[in-house]
């Protein structure tokens, strides 16, 4: 169970923090201010599975909680995809009462509901994960969702975006800071290794759930974490996930430099009408083919609502719809289609 004598330490204030705790709370605050994700006063949903990361989370937010006026609650779904389930949520439980904080759960067969939404079991089970907090955020007016993604978490994924052919925005990662729905998601250990966590919690005497289809060669993700990053690390370089945390990062600004600049010109270019959106031919091929690219993403996200199922073959394949003969039409995921008219392109849901 969860140390309580931890809890005491941090909440008595009577003895100093150990060196560990402080220096994990001055990266997660310099993380916080960095990125603006909180304000004092706020209300956040805090995602807890009950692993290594989710807990450090809770345990440093629940630090700073005093000096920046928090009100913390914790979240947890019970997603019934392994035996431990049920052991993790009481877990998640007790730590909540052990912190005094409010608890919302949540139970979902998620085989059941991946089967029924014809998704696989890593997207349905994200997709189930973000629904539960969207609707116990908006039960609670709560706007702002705090998740433990790690700086480890973002070098997985740009190893797997990569081996898969992702272009730009992929290649950015996992963002500190996202809009969805109306609210805004934060990761305020973005910039902490697992590493540094695992020391913290081992350190401080905290307990925390072992999720072991994390050691699964089944998922691609646990191949990238526990093969291919330590093949790299000796074989190439011994630094080679700070380059890739630093690659990310400065490719995410630059998307955000191009996608700012390609949402201005989808405002003077596109038309919305019917549910169709109409963008002039002529003033869309003057463009930059990264901000052609752009809007084409922005298009069909104002269409769909995501981009889920939207690749870089189905740009090429726009790029040569644009060198057909008016009339002609491109097929993409999810109904979306695109006509070429003489002067236009038309971007509609078929019916």
């Amino acid at each position: 169970m969860v140390e309580r004598t931890a809890h005491t330490r941090y909440v008595s204030g009577s003895n100093p923090l150990p060196a560990t705790i402080v220096m994990l709370r001055e990266k997660l605050e310099k993380t916080i201010v960095k990125f603006r994700m909180l304000s004092r006063g706020d209300r956040v949903l805090v995602g807890v599975s009950g692993g290594p990361d989710s807990v450090c989370l809770i345990y440093l937010l629940f630090q700073i909680k005093k000096d920046w006026e928090l009100e913390l609650h914790i979240a947890h779904l019970n997603h019934k995809l392994r035996e431990e389930a049920e052991a993790d949520a009481l877990f998640v439980k007790k730590l909540s009462e052990n912190l005094r904080l409010p608890f919302h759960c949540e139970e979902i067969d998620v085989k059941k509901e991946i089967a029924k939404r014809g998704l696989s079991e890593e997207e349905g089970a994200r997709l189930l994960r973000y629904e539960f907090f969207f609707r116990r955020g908006e039960s609670l007016g709560i706007r702002k969702i705090a998740l433990g993604h790690t700086r480890d978490d973002q070098v997985e994924t740009v190893l797997m975006r990569l081996l898969k052919g992702a272009g730009l925005l992929g290649l950015r990662g996992i963002p500190p800071v996202r809009e969805e729905k109306g609210f805004l998601i934060i990761r305020p250990l973005f910039e902490i290794w697992r590493e540094e966590i695992i020391k913290y919690l081992n350190e401080e005497k905290i307990e925390y759930r072992i999720d072991k289809s994390n050691l699964s060669s089944a998922y691609l993700r646990n191949r990238i974490r526990n093969e291919l990053i330590p093949y790299l690390i000796k074989e190439f370089n011994p630094q080679i996930k700070e380059v890739l945390a630093n690659m990310a990062e400065n490719l995410g600004l630059a998307y955000e430099y191009i996608h700012k600049q390609g949402k201005r010109k989808f405002k003077t270019l596109t038309k919305l009408a019917d549910g169709k959106i109409t963008i002039l031919q002529d003033k869309f091929k003057a463009l930059h083919p990264i901000l052609q690219r752009e809007i084409f993403r922005l298009a069909i996200g104002e269409l769909k609502g995501n981009l889920r199922r939207i690749n870089y073959q189905h740009w090429k394949e726009f790029t040569e719809l644009l060198k057909r003969p008016g009339g002609s039409i491109l097929s993409l995921p999810r109904g979306i289609s695109v006509e070429k008219g003489n002067k236009d392109l038309i971007f509609f849901i078929k019916k």
